[in-house]
């Protein structure tokens, strides 16, 4: 009697970009040309994990070159337990929770430097303006990170638990609470 073939769920997929950065990790710093050519494959994602945690196309360019640097500087340290897009998208994510961190940190001190109270501490929906973006900076950065993971990265839960140092039943658990909490703040907004 022979055993049946695994099925999908226990076969752990091969990494697409192993080879690719295996290589890169081999030339750099000397040699870009695999870096770039991993950079250009993963580039858009990138950007887009950063526009959707930080809501702002001009931030988002500006984090994406930053997380593009420290990947160039880390791939080095790149122990392949986690597929690169894994690693990748921790790298990004982390990126913009630092960043959010730091613009907050500014803006409250500009707001504590004014003399004008009337400066706006919190972000509104404008009545008529259907803009997701806006309302994902509504919720807390460690939900619009879980969200961002699972709809943009479009990483596995398993993934997302690893990136954001939560057990499995954790993440499942924080991952519905903040779909829950963005559902609540778009039906709260005047859309």
């Amino acid at each position: 009697m022979s055993a049946a073939p695994p099925s999908e769920e226990g076969l752990i997929k091969p990494d697409p970009d192993k080879a690719l950065v295996e290589r890169a990790q081999k030339e750099l710093p000397y040699d870009t040309r695999s870096y770039e050519l991993l950079m250009r494959q993963h580039q858009q994602l990138i950007l887009r994990i950063c526009l959707k945690m930080l809501g702002n196309q001009h931030d988002a360019e500006d984090i994406c070159q930053d997380v593009m640097l420290k990947i160039f500087h880390h791939l080095k340290s790149f122990e392949g337990k986690s597929s690169f897009k894994t690693w990748m998208s921790k790298i990004a994510t982390n990126t913009c929770l630092n960043a959010h961190d730091k613009m907050k940190r500014n803006a409250e001190f500009k707001r504590m430097l004014s003399k004008d109270p009337t400066v706006p501490t919190t972000s509104k929906i404008k009545s008529g303006q259907r803009d997701l973006n806006k309302v994902m900076q509504l919720i807390e950065p460690k939900d619009r990170q879980l969200l961002t993971l699972r709809y943009v990265a479009e990483l596995k839960i398993e993934e997302i638990s690893e990136i954001s140092g939560l057990g499995l039943s954790a993440t499942k658990m924080r991952l519905y609470r903040a779909q829950e909490n963005l559902q609540s703040q778009i039906n709260s907004a005047t859309l």
